[in-house]
Order: C-alpha cells, then sequence, then structure tokens
C-alpha cells in the first residue's frame, strides 16, 4: 500500500524499542498502518504538529524518569487543538483506579485502551479502523475467559464465511443479558463484505403480533387504511447489510411458515403488493433466550424453520459461568459511565469480591445497571469511592431507585441532567430525544435534561453563543418558543411539556 494512503498512528511508549514493539505491530497489524513512534512524552504535540494527518495517538501511561506522564499529555491534548483526536491507552496498569484516572482527565478523546500483556491484534486492528472513521467505539465482547475466548473466534470466522449471496445464517443462542445483540453487531462489523451497509435489529418479542408482519415485509400505499405511502420492511431495508431478529422463538407459528419460505426462496413480498424483492444478499443473524429445543418439541418452533436456522451456532454462556470475567466488565463499565459522577476515583475491593460470589440472574446487563446507579448514588454522600453501600443490590437484589428518599434523588438527578446537557451542547454525547434517555437511565431524567437546557439562558450561554446557536439576538426572558426550534433540531421532542413542569 502507497505510503500517502496509510492510517498515520502516533505511539508513545518510553520503552518501545526494549519491548519490540514496533516489530510486533508490524508484525500483527496490516499494512494499512503506518506507525511512528516516540519514546518521549514531551514530544507527543510537537510531532502532532508537524504530521498533520495524525488520526489515531496510542499512549503509555507510565514513562520512567520523564517530567511528563501519560495523563499529563491526556491533559495537554484535552486543552490543545489536538483535543478531538483519538487516543488508546496503552498500559500494563489494568487496574480499576487508574481506568477511573484516566477517563477524568480526558475529555471525549479517549477512544479504548489496549493492556500490553494482552493484546487481541485481530480486535485491536477493527478498534484503531473504528477510532480513525471517528465512529462510535464498536464496543466488541469483553471478557478473556475461555468460553469467551472461544466466542471471539466463532465470531471472526462467521463473519469471514460470508458471501454476497446467500450467507450463511447465524443462530445466537443465550440468557436475557449475556450480549446477543452484541455478537450480532461484532459478526457485522468484522464483515469485509457488510460492514458499511446497515445492520437493522428487530426484538420479535416487542413487536405486537398483529405488526410483525408489516415490520419484517413492508407494505406498500393503500394496503389497509393507514397505509398512506409505501414502507420498506426489515428485510428491505437491510440491504446487502445484517437483519438480526432477536427472541425469534416468539415469532407467531403461521409467521414461522412464512420466514421458512422466505430462507428458502431469497424473496420477500410487501404486504399489498403483485411483485417480490429479491433478498439474497441479506445476511440473517437470530437469537433467543428460550430452550428452543424444549419449543421444538412442545410444538412452539416449527422443526423445518429450526433446522434452517441451526447452522452456525453460538452459545453464549451466563455471567455466572464466566466469573473471572466479572474484573475486566467492571473496568469497562467503570470507564463508561464516568462521566455520571467524575469524582469517584476508585471501587473498594470488598465490592468486586462480593461480586464474584453474587449470583448473576440478569447476567452482564445487571451488572453494567448496578455499576450505573452506583455512580449516581455516590451522589448523595460525596464519594470519591464506590463502596458495597453505592451497590444495594448485591446485598437486596432488586433494589430500585425509587427505594431512595425523592428529595436527595431529585438533586441528584438535577446534577446528572445538567452533566448530560453539557455535554449535548458540547458535542461530547450523542443527542437523544427525552425518551431514550430516560430509557437508557431508569429513572425519569429527561426532563429534568430540558429543565437544564432553560437554564443556560441563566449564564451558561454567553451572548456570542446563544446567537451562534440558536441564530437571533438573545432575550432577557427566554420561553418556550425559543427553546422549540433548537430542541427539534437536536432530537429532542417534547420541550413543550418540559417548559410547564
Amino acid at each position: 500500500m502507497n505510503s500517502n494512503n496509510k492510517i498515520k498512528v502516533l505511539c508513545a511508549d518510553d520503552e518501545y524499542i526494549e519491548n519490540n514493539w514496533e516489530k510486533r505491530f508490524k508484525k500483527y497489524f496490516s499494512d494499512e498502518f503506518h506507525f511512528i513512534w516516540t519514546k518521549y512524552s514531551d514530544q507527543v504535540l510537537p510531532i502532532l504538529k508537524k504530521e498533520k494527518d495524525i488520526k489515531i495517538i496510542i499512549l503509555d501511561l507510565n514513562f520512567k524518569n520523564q517530567s511528563l506522564q501519560g495523563k499529563d499529555v491526556l491533559l495537554q491534548l484535552k486543552n490543545s487543538e489536538f483535543k478531538d483526536i483519538k487516543v488508546i491507552i496503552f498500559t500494563v496498569d489494568d487496574s480499576p483506579k487508574t481506568f477511573l484516572e484516566i477517563s477524568g482527565l480526558s475529555g471525549k478523546n479517549i477512544y479504548d485502551y489496549f493492556i500490553k500483556d494482552n493484546i487481541d491484534y485481530e480486535e485491536a486492528e477493527h478498534i484503531l479502523r473504528y477510532a480513525k472513521d471517528n465512529d462510535e467505539n464498536p464496543n466488541f465482547l469483553k471478557g478473556e475467559s475461555a468460553k469467551i475466548k472461544n466466542i471471539k473466534k466463532l465470531i471472526r470466522l462467521y463473519a469471514k464465511v460470508d458471501h454476497e449471496n446467500n450467507p450463511p445464517i447465524v443462530f445466537i443462542f443465550g440468557e436475557t443479558g449475556t450480549g446477543k445483540e452484541l455478537v450480532a453487531r461484532s459478526i457485522h462489523k468484522y464483515s469485509q463484505i457488510r460492514k458499511r451497509n446497515k445492520f437493522i435489529g428487530l426484538n420479535i418479542a416487542a413487536i405486537p403480533p398483529t405488526l410483525i408482519e408489516s415490520e419484517l415485509f413492508g407494505y406498500v400505499k393503500g394496503a389497509f387504511t393507514d397505509a398512506r405511502k409505501d414502507r420498506d420492511g426489515a428485510f428491505k431495508s437491510a440491504k446487502g447489510g445484517v437483519l438480526f431478529l432477536d427472541e425469534i422463538g416468539e415469532l407467531p407459528l403461521y409467521l414461522q411458515v412464512k420466514l421458512l419460505r422466505i430462507l428458502q426462496e431469497k424473496e420477500i413480498q410487501p404486504i399489498g403488493s403483485d411483485t417480490t424483492i429479491n433478498i439474497d444478499d441479506v445476511r440473517i443473524i437470530a437469537a433467543t433466550n428460550v430452550d428452543i429445543y424444549k419449543y421444538v418439541e412442545e410444538g412452539k418452533f416449527r422443526k423445518d424453520l429450526f433446522y434452517r436456522l441451526d447452522g452456525c451456532k453460538i452459545e453464549l454462556p451466563s455471567l455466572n459461568e464466566r466469573k473471572e470475567d466479572i474484573k475486566i466488565l467492571v473496568k469497562y463499565f467503570l470507564f463508561k459511565y464516568h462521566y455520571l459522577n467524575q469524582n469517584i476515583l476508585d471501587i473498594d475491593n470488598e465490592v468486586l469480591k462480593k461480586m464474584e460470589t453474587f449470583d448473576w440472574e440478569g447476567n452482564v446487563r445487571q451488572l453494567e445497571k448496578m455499576i450505573e446507579k452506583a455512580f449516581v448514588l455516590a451522589h448523595l454522600d460525596n464519594a470519591e469511592i464506590l463502596s458495597i453501600k453505592h451497590f444495594p443490590d448485591l446485598e437486596h437484589p432488586f433494589t430500585t431507585i425509587s427505594d431512595y428518599n425523592i428529595t436527595e434523588l431529585r438533586e441528584i438527578m438535577k446534577k446528572i441532567a445538567k452533566k448530560i446537557w453539557q455535554d449535548i451542547y458540547y458535542g461530547k454525547r450523542e443527542v437523544k430525544t427525552l425518551d431514550e434517555i430516560d430509557k437508557e437511565f431508569n429513572f425519569s431524567i429527561g426532563q429534568l435534561v430540558g429543565m437544564e437546557a432553560v437554564k443556560h439562558f441563566n449564564g451558561w450561554l454567553t451572548q456570542k453563543e446563544e446567537e451562534k446557536y440558536f441564530g437571533y439576538k438573545p432575550s432577557k426572558n427566554p420561553s418556550s418558543r425559543h427553546l422549540i426550534p433548537y430542541f427539534n433540531r437536536r432530537g429532542i421532542k417534547s420541550i413543550k411539556e418540559i417548559i410547564k413542569e
């Protein structure tokens, strides 16, 4: 590959020569990357200024006998013209404390991390590609247990065993919360054929039975009373990409017949249409959390459809079957949710020990939500360390946010709302509707985000900023009229109701 077309990556590590990192990277990464190496932390910014097209930095945290450490470099980047460049942390120190510290320092530029003693080079290469394009972190399956390592191999194998036409179907089994959609998305991301095309996910169990057919196959104008225009179904929308059918065990029997025919014939017919649409370039990935074998025996799931789906199979273990991965998952979620409470500097070892003996009925999703809630509850006592008292679920499972003092919670929620709004405004957080924010946090914070937006007019924005973002000279007494256009552009739709509060 021409050197001018290669992705430039700056690697800063004081021991890269002694540890042969340059040779290792050349061996394991493809030739689409051009790595520039330095052993001096104070050379990071000068090199970036000289090499204008560097896309990514791989940064060591510890530089021996140097005035600047990795954390200092992060602060330099945060306050420079390179504040948006993607940084991959390169470290041997994989303690939760380290991850919390760098999360607090980084602003929005830390993309991911590589642990030196345990680099998965194939996964690392995909992470670099996504970072280069400023895409969202690909969020691959986390864990180093034997079962997860084997599943990672299967993911890559099934991603490679693909064809533009008639690609093999993948069938994923696993309890609720084990990461079935994450596996499906990973197959999509690893696929050279499909990664740039759409990933369409449908949860069959969440769709009313009367609507499943139209969601899958689409319809034409006039097909039924409310069909005022043509609508593409999931199969057509997933053209060239992946269609993920989650909870397929809940598909009604009459539609199982139809799905079987579609998988055999590779064509669909939208409701009300006389013509068929070829879908042989769509890859189907199905998943279920039920005992599908039992469903087949009981006649709830057609045997012929099961055999049609049961080719490339992946069985996900429960979290109880892979408890050695808990610490890795904890570090990742601490990294992910630190923005909720940046006062937190560490997590008590007692919590980690308790987690390793806990019965995880809700699997990885339960662990994630538990950590998210802990960051919220830590506001109550202005804690700097997440302790066992911030994890009431470990002692009393199914504790909810509503079990706490409503006055205290409202203050916590306001703090979080302010942070979310600021992150949205300054581009550090993906913009979502208020309903989506509510769903994400499992408690009603969407309206509070809107209220914090109103407060921007009371000093958070300068006059120039208001003119820039709102397009008019600001008034001293802002109203909902001023906010509605801005929120609508940002995808936040329920501002009128917010103002009434």
